[in-house]
């Protein structure tokens, strides 16, 4: 699969130093009948397609969880300490920080991450 050893070398590129991240992929899918039944227990035809989403990472040493869109070409950190106080700033990171909040206060310990996201999914 040629997207998770691209982005393993884009990870070690944004962040130097870092420990031997990980790296996960997933098909973009489409629906071929069924949008919007499959959580409404309706029937549903979701077929992948070649477009897929691709994300890296490994332990930070600092304390903090940082966020590198490669699709954005931005990035977003917060202290893991702080991250069930964070509130949401308008912006694609509030969707990485809401899962750590909602995991941070639901007692699940978030450690200190270095991430990479990489899609050829298009935005919308």
């Amino acid at each position: 699969m040629a997207g998770v050893s691209e982005i393993l070398r884009k990870f070690a590129a944004i962040y130097p130093g870092s420990a031997q991240p990980r790296a996960w992929c997933a098909p973009g899918r489409v629906n071929l009948i069924g949008e919007h039944t499959d959580y409404n227990l309706g029937l549903v035809l979701p077929m992948a397609i070649q477009l897929n989403c691709t994300v890296a990472s490994a332990p930070s040493r600092d304390g903090f969880l940082r966020v590198y869109s490669e699709q954005m070409n931005e990035s977003a950190e917060w202290r893991v300490a702080e991250i069930a106080n964070v509130h949401a700033r308008g912006h694609w990171p509030d969707r990485i920080a809401g899962v750590a909040w909602v995991l941070a206060r639901r007692g699940v310990v978030i450690e200190p991450q270095n991430v990479l996201i990489t899609s050829t999914v298009p935005l919308g």
